[in-house]
């Protein structure tokens, strides 16, 4: 299969859905029992829009449980220059759940406009 053909047919998951994040957050749980091999974790940040010194750190949690807290993927920390980065994802190596956690620092109400995507691709039945 070309890999165009092969895109059509991702699933395109938001794991955090684009907002503006002023405080430390977990996206909801995505059970992903259905993807298999690899996938994409694409995360969309802009330049800080408040905040002194501010900080924003994003994780993929996973775990066999309902809201996973054990951090499986670690994006690098943004800080003044936002942008898009991008991890593989290895389904073989995540419990039943994931979830997404934005975690804000600074000061002086630091915020961020975020989002964080997985896209994959189905077991083959």
């Amino acid at each position: 299969m070309h890999i165009f053909n092969a895109l059509g047919a991702a699933a395109v998951k938001g794991l955090i859905p684009a907002a503006s994040i002023t405080a430390s957050a977990y996206g909801a749980d995505l059970d992903v029992t259905a993807y298999d091999g690899l996938g994409l974790l694409v995360l969309d940040v802009s330049d800080p829009v408040a905040g002194t010194n501010p900080t924003i750190d994003v994780t993929l949690a996973s775990g066999d449980a309902a809201s996973p807290t054990t951090v499986a993927y670690t994006f690098a920390q943004v800080t003044a220059d936002g942008g898009v980065a991008t991890l593989p994802v290895d389904f073989a190596k995540l419990g039943k759940y994931v979830r997404g956690h934005a975690v804000i620092g600074g000061t002086s109400s630091p915020q961020y406009l975020v989002s964080l995507t997985l896209i994959a691709f189905e077991k083959y039945q």
